[in-house]
């Protein structure tokens, strides 16, 4: 164990209390398995707003300083006065200009990274990959199923921890309405999705128990 395990969120607290195991060992996983660092529905339509409008301003940004290179240099007389002042309207806008562009090109390599592939919610997988994790760690099954006459309720300890820490996570499902109430992130998909990734890497084989 690492000495950051030492320091045990109050979330991972919350679940290692539910699945009765150790908390150092849950957090330690909790970094392994870099689940902070991923978005859930309503994070990542937060990053999409904010992309559109940082773009919209880069735009007007670029536009501003096109509009500026058409001031001929004698009629620069009010840009001067504001030289005098120190404002060098354009180096400034240039800089800004440049310093939002990078900004920018990384915040769209992350975004991509985060919505390619299908528009599954990814912290949603991450949560339920870590939840295994953990369920490997303590000795349990990580197996899938659902009732026969309920598909939405979980008929696996797995599954329904899985739920569980979909909701102590805060993991909120797909949404484009930045008001919209938080309702947690279904369990199904990204617990199957765990569940079958494990079985194909030669992980411990899909039962439902």
């Amino acid at each position: 164990m690492s000495d950051r395990s030492e320091l045990i969120d109050t979330q991972v607290f919350e679940l290692a209390k539910y699945l009765d195991c150790e908390p150092k060992m849950a957090q330690e996983l909790y970094f392994e398995h870099e689940v902070v660092l991923s978005l859930d529905g309503a994070q990542r339509a937060s990053m999409r707003r904010e992309l559109e409008g940082l773009t919209a301003v880069k735009d007007d940004l670029a536009r501003a300083l096109n509009e500026l290179d058409k001031i001929k240099e004698y009629d620069n007389h009010l840009r001067l006065a504001l030289e005098i002042n120190g404002v060098r309207i354009k180096s400034q806008i240039s800089s800004l200009l440049k310093e939002l562009e990078g900004t920018l090109d990384h915040a769209e390599m992350s975004w991509k990274k985060e919505t390619s592939g299908t528009r599954a919610n990814k912290r949603a997988d991450k949560v339920a990959e870590y939840v295994a994790a953990i369920f490997i760690a303590t000795g349990r099954n990580v197996g899938f199923g659902v009732y026969p006459n309920d598909k939405d309720e979980p008929s696996t300890p797995y599954g329904r921890a899985v739920r569980e820490a979909l909701s102590i996570f805060l993991v909120s499902k797909e949404t484009s309405d930045p008001l919209a109430v938080f309702e947690p992130a279904h369990w199904k998909k990204p617990a199957e999705k765990a569940a079958k990734k494990l079985r194909n890497t030669n992980g411990p084989e899909n039962k439902s128990q």
